[in-house]
């Protein structure tokens, strides 16, 4: 038997570590052009115009299937090639979205980068877009990349509408790491936005920003506030979102009580709306809001009296102050 030294093999590894991958990546390309000559001949059959409604899905599942048993035999080897008919816009549309359906299954980070790119292409069909969004917000892996990707997209001041209500329905189960995106966007919908805005797009918005960074969309909420109209659904949206950072507002104490208490005196003519400003200003925790607080002693509303004088006793006022409270029961509920 001859000999092969460690040296001899650790070269023969080395030279055939190269080619394995090549011929890997042959294999992978080829796999997939099988495939999507098989999904074109699919395509093909679906433009005759001769099929109802019920024979195209049977069809678009066929489809479906082939690729993902395409990519269930070769993985992320498949990017490169999905990524070339993505992007080919000679290519059929159809194609070109399931190449993009493709690239999400694959899973590589190459793949998330090629569906940004085409997300932020303005030369894209809106139906490409719309799937690219769909496909980074699905993207197998950590949420910051996707998160990243798409708020950027929020940023360009032309984007179509079905790929940004795709992309604000997104992130609303991810947030964005910088909301002021966010804070932008719903900025650009204008103090009245539109009804359909308002009903589909601005819920959304809110949603991505109650799960963003939590001190920053405090921050772009407060802001939101005096931005919308005194009393309009809008502001009171916001106000509702910003509840949940109440706690985030201690950190930024002077902005926060300034844009509260105006708040507070522009909401005068709704009670549940200063109950739910006066919890958020209680929170503040500084003691230059006692004097806007004590202006809700006298409050014709037992409620918003009780929690002003609730909050007085939290930040440690004096009992002369709080005797100011009307019913016995609150002073003594506030003082203990």
């Amino acid at each position: 038997m001859i000999g092969v030294s460690a040296f001899a093999l650790s070269m023969l590894w080395g030279m055939l570590g190269p080619l394995r991958a090549a011929e890997s990546a042959t294999a992978a390309s080829g796999a997939v052009d099988e495939a999507f000559t098989e999904i074109g001949a699919i395509l093909a059959r679906e433009g005759r115009g001769d099929l109802d409604s019920g024979q195209i899905r049977d069809l678009d599942r066929r489809a479906q299937r082939l690729l993902e048993s395409t990519l269930v035999r070769i993985g992320s080897a498949a990017a490169p090639s999905l990524a070339e008919i993505a992007l080919d816009e000679d290519r059929a549309i159809k194609a070109r979205v399931w190449a993009v359906n493709g690239l999400q299954i694959a899973g590589s980070s190459a793949s998330l980068q090629v569906l940004g790119r085409i997300l932020a292409d303005k030369k894209e069909p809106d139906v490409l877009r719309v799937e690219a969004a769909s496909a980074v917000g699905d993207f197998p892996g950590p949420s910051a990349p996707r998160a990243r990707i798409l708020c950027a997209f929020l940023a360009g001041e032309s984007s179509p509408p079905r790929a940004l209500r795709q992309a604000l329905m997104e992130l609303s189960l991810l947030g964005c790491p910088d909301p002021s995106a966010l804070d932008s966007l719903m900025r650009r919908w204008g103090p009245r936005p539109s009804a359909v805005i308002a009903q589909t797009e601005m819920p959304l918005a809110l949603e991505a920003l109650s799960r963003s960074s939590p001190a920053e969309a405090a921050r772009a909420l407060l802001g939101l506030i005096g931005f919308y109209r005194r009393g309009s659904p809008e502001r009171l949206r916001v106000i509702g979102v910003l509840d949940t950072f109440a706690g985030e507002l201690a950190r930024f104490p002077r902005e926060a009580r300034e844009r509260l208490s105006a708040a507070l005196l522009e909401e005068s003519a709704s009670p549940a709306t200063e109950l739910r400003l006066l919890g958020m200003f209680a929170r503040v925790e500084d003691k230059s809001s006692i004097p806007m607080l004590e202006r809700f002693t006298g409050h014709p509303s037992p409620l918003v009296k009780e929690a002003a004088c609730r909050d007085l006793s939290r930040l440690g006022v004096k009992r002369d102050i709080l005797s100011r409270c009307a019913s016995r029961s609150i002073r003594g509920a506030s003082i203990r």
